[in-house]
């Protein structure tokens, strides 16, 4: 009888800690940066989150635009980057899928990643979850002052790179909004 306990004691240990070790580590809030350039927001795995925007045009000259979202530390060393690609320069919802790099495809590409150090090393890369639906709206542009804005549902992202690492395997953001400068 001993022995069964003993045993029960252990099984229950091993399958506690297997729960528990996928996203152990919490991805803290960094600085949102000052915002010059412009701001955005979002719920990040749960939790408010601040970030510099900016938008830039599609280096083709083609009507889109790239987006990207930047938080610090209190030093000023990058932390994270969110990007959105090929978003078209006018009023509208379009779906979220693929990565930043997947162009002419009708679709906003998205990336996200962590950097470590004083900002010039990769900690983690990940890339867009295909299997969720999300989508980006542009509700205001104006090309007269170089501004947009808008908001998006949901990106959601699996961890691309390294393969064994602290950060966790998914990233989750929810309810974004900004509205930023198009920068040359």
């Amino acid at each position: 009888m001993k022995t069964l306990i003993y045993f029960l004691v252990i099984l229950m240990g091993v399958l506690a800690s297997c729960g528990k070790d996928k996203n152990a580590y919490e991805i803290p809030i960094y600085h949102e940066g000052d915002q010059g350039s412009g701001w955005g927001e979002a719920k990040r795995d749960g939790k408010g989150w601040k970030a510099t925007a900016f938008a830039r045009n599609h280096q083709d000259g083609s009507g889109y635009i790239g987006i990207d979202f930047n938080t610090f530390t209190t030093q000023g060393d990058i932390r994270e980057s969110l990007s959105f690609n090929e978003i078209p320069l006018k009023v509208g919802k379009y779906q979220i899928k693929g990565k930043v790099g997947d162009t002419y495809d009708g679709l906003v590409g998205s990336n996200y990643g962590l950097r470590e150090s004083d900002g010039d090393v990769i900690g983690a890369v990940y890339s867009h979850d295909d299997a969720s639906t999300g989508y980006i709206e542009l509700t205001n542009v104006d090309t007269a002052s170089n501004v947009v804005e808008g908001m998006f549902d949901k990106a959601v992202f699996i961890r691309f790179t390294p393969i064994e690492s602290i950060y966790p395997e998914t990233v989750v953001f929810k309810n974004g909004k900004f509205r930023m400068k198009i920068v040359e």
